[in-house]
């Protein structure tokens, strides 16, 4: 009779160490399957020494088999899917940081921005309208100063201080109109006529 039990036992633990996989539990159905196992082994010695050591064996054959064939077939199972929300033998991809408009982050590399806040190292710049957080290359930068993107590492926008050869030749020729109307204004030396 007590054979009887531990073979009843023995099944369930089979039987909950396979809802292991499919039940939803923390491992409380893992537990009773251990449970089931532990108590099929006690009740199989009490009959003798021989069936103790055959349930014994008989437990670690299929733990090991049923835990082989479970991580193996279970992704390809309904609710393997659902769970692991991919097909079997799906690499993840890297996804790309994106900005809010949908554009990636990469391709703000080259573009010319204004610092909105001193960047120490890190602080807020403009580019093309868009505020961003944005980590300096090193040097402080100055609110106000114009920057250019340098590089978009693990979705960090890295800037430095745009040169003269970053900014497009519009923008040169501005630079250049603006100093010379300095100068004019300067060599005038309007500064006496305020009296």
């Amino acid at each position: 009779m007590e054979l009887t039990y531990s073979a009843a036992l023995f099944a369930l633990f089979c039987v909950l160490l396979v809802g292991e996989f499919f039940i939803p539990s923390a491992g409380m159905v893992g537990v009773a399957a251990a449970i089931a196992a532990i108590t099929s082994i006690a009740i199989a010695f009490t009959h003798s020494v021989t069936a103790g050591v055959a349930f014994t064996a008989a437990v670690m054959l299929a733990t090991v088999g049923i835990l082989y064939a479970m991580v193996r077939y279970w992704p390809h199972t309904t609710i393997g899917r659902m769970i692991l929300n991919r097909r079997p033998g799906q690499l993840d991809e890297p996804t790309e940081s994106r900005l809010p408009n949908g554009e990636k982050r990469k391709d703000l590399i080259g573009r010319i921005g204004v610092a909105r806040t001193n960047l120490l190292p890190g602080g807020l710049v403009v580019i093309e309208g868009a505020r961003l957080d944005a980590i300096s290359d090193g040097a402080p930068i100055d609110a106000g100063t114009e920057v250019v993107v340098i590089s978009t590492i693990a979705g960090k926008i890295r800037v430095r201080a745009a040169a003269r050869a970053d900014l497009a030749p519009e923008q040169v020729a501005v630079e250049r109109k603006t100093e010379s109307i300095e100068t004019t204004l300067e060599s005038l030396d309007l500064d006496g006529l305020d009296e």
